[in-house]
C-alpha cells in the first residue's frame, strides 16, 4: 500500500497564480499587454492609440472575469456558445393526431 503526501481531492486542483487567475487568464493578460505595447509603438494619433488600448482592456477584462450568468470565465462562456452553435442538431417533426 502506497501512502501519498497529497490527498486525492487536492490532486486535480487547477494551478492558480493569483486568486481566481490561472495560466490561461495570465496568457490572455500577457497577450493584451504585448498588443498594447505594439499599439503604443505605432505612428497613430494618441487619441486612436488610447481608444484601441481601452477597447483591448475592456475585451480582456470581459474574457478573464467571471460571467454573471454562470460561474465561468468569459472565454469559457464563448466556448460553450460556439460548441452549441457548431454541434449537429437533430430535428424530428412530431405529427399530432387530430381529435
Amino acid at each position: 500500500m502506497a501512502s501519498y503526501l497529497i490527498p486525492k481531492s487536492a490532486r486535480n486542483v487547477k494551478l492558480q497564480i493569483f486568486k481566481g487567475l490561472g495560466m490561461t487568464e495570465i496568457g490572455f493578460v500577457l497577450g493584451a499587454v504585448i498588443l498594447g505595447l505594439l499599439v503604443f509603438n505605432t505612428n497613430w494619433n494618441i487619441v486612436v492609440r488610447a481608444g484601441v488600448s481601452f477597447l483591448l482592456v475592456i475585451a480582456v477584462t470581459f474574457l478573464v472575469s467571471p460571467s454573471f450568468i454562470s460561474n465561468k470565465k468569459g472565454y469559457e462562456t464563448f466556448e460553450i456558445i460556439f460548441n452549441y452553435m457548431g454541434s449537429h442538431k437533430y430535428y424530428k417533426k412530431i405529427r399530432r393526431v387530430k381529435k
